[in-house]
């Protein structure tokens, strides 16, 4: 969970779909905590970029 100064929570790991995206690995994880981050700090694109490809390694290869 991400709290603003007053302490109102701002954002957490619950996806659109009521999902909690845990680590995240999906792109629609990944590209769920990044809009997160966006709406709780300022991060710029490059640093976006950077957090996607490390955390796309996260998912399982499938076979």
């Amino acid at each position: 969970m991400i709290y603003d100064a007053k302490g109102t929570v701002i954002a957490d790991a619950t996806m659109p779909n009521g999902s909690n995206a845990g680590c995240p690995a999906s792109v629609q994880e990944v590209t769920h905590f990044i809009n997160t981050l966006r709406r709780s700090s300022n991060i710029d694109e490059k640093t976006s970029s950077v957090i996607f490809e490390r955390f796309r390694k996260n998912e399982p290869v499938k076979n």
